[in-house]
Formats: C-alpha cells, structure tokens, sequence
C-alpha cells in the first residue's frame, strides 16, 4: 500500500492533471510563468482603456486565460493514467461489508459445527475454515483476514425472487450465529444487516441482487451510515453474490475513492484493490 489513506480519485485526478500541467520541463515551467506575467500585464492595461467606455469588456483577459488553461488541461490530460495497485498484503480495518451468497450444501453441518466445542473462536485457523466447502468459506476468509481489529461486520443479504422465499436475508441470523461461534472475542465485533434500525424500512427485506441501481443505493446507504469512521477503516468485499453485486460493489468503492476487497474463489486469497490517478511528471 502506498498510503493509509485511501485515495479519492476525482481529488486524485485534479492532483495529478495538476502535475500534469506543471511538468519539470524547463521550457513549460517557464512558459506559464511567462503566462502569468502577460495576462497580468495585459489585464492591468486593459482594465484603464476599458473601464470607462466598456465596462463589459473588462473581463477579456479572464477570458483568456480561462481559454488558455483550458489549452493547456487538455493537452495534460493524455499524460493522466489509472493506476491499479493490486495485493494481498491485506491493511486490517475496523469495518467489514459483506454480501451474503446462500450457504450451499454446508447449511446441513452448521447445527454440529454450532455444538462443536473445540472450534469456538478459532476462525483465525485455517483448518477450521477448510471446513465451508460452498460460498460462506469466502466471507469466513474476509472476516479472518481483518482480525484482531475488527469491530463490525455489515452485512448486505439479498431479497427473494417472486413467488420464492430464496432471498439471503432469511440466512442473516444463521450467518451471524456460526460466525460469533467462530470468532475469538465475538462480544467485540458487532454483526448487523440492513434490517436494523438504523437503515429504516427500505431494505428491512433484504436488497435485489439483479438491481445496480438498488445495489448502489444500498451501499451507498451503508457508507452514509459509517460518515463517521475513517475512510481507510472501512472494506467493502465484492466477493458475495453474482457478477451485478461484484460491480455494484466495485463502482460505489470507487466512486467514494475507497480501495475494496474480493476473496478468490480458487485458491481463497484475499485481494485488495487501490485505484487512483497518476500523472506523466
């Protein structure tokens, strides 16, 4: 990671088009310094000629050098780039989002994992992660990968299909209970979903994973929610749900400049995103 900070990329933009503009070249640096002398020279001059007959023609030179940056932003333009830093060097956050995928064929083991003594609040072990064989196994890796520092974990459940009660929302409390079972200090790490009183009504039945623009706005809801917590303290996984959550996900993190998380599905690393904007110096 190069910063703690995660970056916001339309700040991160006008930075770097900055850079851009203002290059180290001798040549460039003394011609915007040349820019500036001649339109305050050329202002000053103006501005006695003008005021008395034509006092609208007194904003020439603002005109000018708005069309004059405006020059020279477009051309600094094809020297900004997206820059994507990728890794698995996880930075631990205090807040965890998830979207919750249905648990497959481990739901039938959850009632004797919940009895079994000898794994309570070891989900730092991966052994005992080894035991989800379906789609929970990649939250339960996105949970571990941010101990000992969490200290909430949102979760975003989808709503049921028409004429079907098949929506995840249904799966929160179970989801909650196997995962206060396997964390090491589950009083200290505060588990919700969008039913709680703090979201109001609108997602109380869960969020419909086929809907971007639902999906956004529940995300979008959720960060409004943490305004108070530091950006860098809060991870969005884009791991759950099909390919409309994973962009959902992906476009709301990148739009607020937040780096975001998905779990592979293969191998079961954890993968940080950090997009910003750099520039051609």
């Amino acid at each position: 990671m190069r910063s703690k900070r995660p970056p916001a990329l339309i700040e991160q933009y006008g930075s770097a088009l900055a850079r851009a503009i203002g290059t180290r070249r001798f040549a460039v640096m003394l011609g915007m310094f040349g820019f500036y002398v001649a339109v305050n020279l050329f202002s000053s001059f103006t501005d006695e000629i003008l005021k008395q007959w034509a006092p609208f023609a007194r904003a020439l030179p603002l005109l000018i050098a708005g069309a004059m940056f405006w020059l020279f932003a477009r051309r600094a333009r094809d020297r900004v780039m997206l820059s994507v830093v990728q890794t698995t060097d996880v930075q631990k956050c205090e807040v965890l989002v998830l979207l919750l995928s249905p648990p497959g064929k481990d739901e039938q083991e959850f009632h004797s994992w919940l009895a079994d003594g000898s794994i309570r609040g070891r989900i730092s072990d991966v052994e005992v992660r080894k035991r989800f064989t379906a789609s929970w196994r990649m939250p339960m890796e996105a949970v571990a990968a941010h101990l000992p520092r969490l200290k909430r974990v949102i979760v975003l459940g989808s709503s049921d299909s028409r004429g079907a009660e098949n929506g995840t929302y249904h799966k929160f409390p179970l989801f909650r209970e196997v995962l206060k079972h396997l964390l090491p200090r589950p009083e200290h790490v505060e588990i919700s979903d969008l039913s709680s009183p703090a979201f109001g009504e609108r997602w109380a039945t869960g969020v419909n994973f086929e809907d971007l623009q639902a999906l956004v706005a529940a995300l979008q809801d959720v960060l409004k929610h943490l305004e108070n917590v530091k950006p860098y303290e809060v991870m969005i996984d884009i791991t759950g749900g099909q390919k409309v959550p994973t962009v959902a996900g992906a476009a709301v993190s990148l739009g607020e400049g937040r780096r975001f998380q998905y779990v592979s599905t293969l191998d079961q690393l954890v993968t940080v995103y950090d997009l910003t904007y750099e520039s051609e110096e």
